[in-house]
């Protein structure tokens, strides 16, 4: 292998795990985002049933109850969100994982390349 196919080679992996980086970078910030929209859920179902304790307190108990359904179902709605967004957080944390580790692993053995 000449000099200029090895400087290639070796610019081509340099730009591959720049890339790779990148890719992992845009994975950590859409998990930063999910996390911030799980703490913003979670303040969500926290005034809703701060709400909903409101709402046992008053004395008209037929609207408590319709009241209470629908906070219920709102609830339930966003619990389902909030499990969904924890999954993909979950799923994507571990596929950024899993690149970095490859990619990294790639670099590190490219970097291990004979230049004689």
């Amino acid at each position: 292998m000449s000099l200029n196919q090895k400087d290639l080679l070796i610019d081509h992996i340099n730009n591959e795990y720049r890339y790779r980086k990148y890719q992992h970078n845009n994975y950590l910030s859409k998990l930063d985002q999910r996390h911030d929209l799980l703490i913003r859920l979670d303040q969500q179902i926290e005034q809703y049933r701060t709400q909903h304790e409101k709402l046992i307190q008053r004395d008209n108990h037929i609207s408590i109850f319709n009241e209470h359904n629908r906070q219920c179902i709102e609830l339930i709605n966003l619990s389902n969100e909030y499990e969904q967004l924890q999954n993909e957080n979950h799923r994507l944390t571990l596929k950024a994982k899993e690149n970095l580790r490859r990619y990294s692993s790639h670099f590190l053995q490219s970097n291990h390349v004979s230049l004689d």
